[in-house]
């Protein structure tokens, strides 16, 4: 027990260690900033978003059919029981 126990001390010292190192680490904003406008700007992004705007207008116009058809189908139901 008495192993583990200085281990697991250790294994604590070096976790707050690593963490005291890596908070001293800041990106530089103007780098970041760059790289953000570079990132949005490229292709890839733009392919996405394209591919985004198909996906939301298909699945508007599958619903705007499906609920078309739906109120189709009660207006002809109606329509029958009104004629009976």
């Amino acid at each position: 027990m008495d192993m583990t126990d200085d281990l697991n001390a250790e294994l604590s010292d070096f976790e707050a260690q690593i963490a005291s190192e890596i908070n001293k680490i800041k990106p530089n904003v103007v780098f970041v900033d760059d790289l953000r406008d570079r990132l949005l700007g490229s292709r890839v992004f733009e392919y996405r978003r394209s591919i985004g705007a198909i996906l939301v207008a298909s699945f508007s116009v599958l619903l705007m059919g499906t609920l078309s058809y739906c109120v189709g189908r009660l207006f002809s139901k109606a329509k029958k029981i009104v004629s009976r």
